[in-house]
């Protein structure tokens, strides 16, 4: 009986000695284990600290490549740039916004021209809003119209118009300078042909550059003339290219009328105009402040 019991005994230690040993085995690997990544991630720290005292630029890219991408958050990113309207050759602005060159007003009957070049215009028969000038009732003298005559050459010119037209009548009037019938240019929306037309500066000859407007809508239209190429764009994107002749004008400049005849109705947010043709990008550019300014 003695030896039997000695002999479990026996057992039991060299079991228990198999188990410890097994645990420091795998105890030991996780610990190397364990170190191995802390020493992977401190060197990888003494590489970011080294690449960012010698060069931030590499340190991004180490940074990204170790961690799977991402920022650092050690580089500020650049700043977009802001968005502006285009400048050069500006020779009027009205802006519905600010209307008087220092502000809004309510009630002032001048539109001040923002271009510093004075071309200022009196309002009639309109009522101003936060960031539009609008039309509700009919009047042949009502509109927008220079105080002073607004030379145009037509070989090199940019007219633009952010608006929208409550009403859709036989004709409306959206921007020109017109003498009289048949003598000066006006740029109509005609229900009769189904077409926007710009009036020829002589002879009366109506060209067909657009669809019709509709009602209630806003447009942001801009036309170029460039040496007898005249182009239409609507909201930045060019809608036809075709041909026209070259002139000259020297009358008063007039928005949402055309004289004699009644006025449009609607809303006008802004009017610019150019001694030269933009390109397509200056037309997106404006375009695209212009929807930034005026929420559309």
């Amino acid at each position: 009986m003695y030896i039997k019991y000695k002999s479990e005994r026996g057992s039991m230690a060299v079991y228990v000695t198999v188990v410890l040993f097994t645990m420091l085995i795998i105890l030991s690997s996780l610990y190397m284990t364990t170190s191995s990544v802390r020493k992977s991630q401190l060197t990888a720290a003494v590489m970011i600290k080294k690449a960012y005292e010698s060069d931030n630029n590499n340190a991004e890219k180490i940074y990204n490549s170790l961690t799977g991408g991402g920022s650092s958050g050690g580089q500020e990113q650049p700043e977009e740039p802001e968005i502006e309207y285009v400048t050069d050759g500006l020779e009027l602005h009205y802006d519905a916004i600010n209307n008087t060159g220092t502000g809004h007003s309510n009630t002032t009957t001048t539109w001040v021209d923002l271009s510093g070049n004075g071309n200022n215009a009196t309002v009639t028969g309109g009522t101003w809003s936060d960031n539009y000038l609008s039309f509700t009732s009919s009047n042949s003298s009502n509109g927008v119209k220079t105080n002073s005559a607004f030379p145009i050459n037509f070989s090199a010119k940019t007219f633009n118009i952010v608006f929208n037209l409550s009403q859709v009548k036989d004709v409306e009037a959206l921007l020109g300078s017109r003498i009289s019938t048949n003598n000066g240019l006006m740029l109509f929306n005609y229900n009769s042909t189904n077409a926007l037309t710009l009036d020829t500066v002589q002879g009366g000859t109506r060209t067909n550059i657009g669809d019709r407007l509709v009602a209630n809508t806003n447009y942001n239209l801009t036309v170029t003339f460039d040496n007898g190429t005249l182009k239409l764009y609507n909201n930045g994107t060019l809608l036809n290219t075709t041909t026209y002749t070259n002139g000259t004008l020297n009358n008063q400049l007039t928005v949402f009328t055309a004289g004699a005849r009644n006025n449009s109705l609607g809303m006008v947010y802004s009017v610019k105009c150019y001694n030269r043709a933009l390109t397509a990008e200056e037309v997106m550019q404006n375009y695209n402040m212009d929807k930034e300014t005026y929420g559309f």
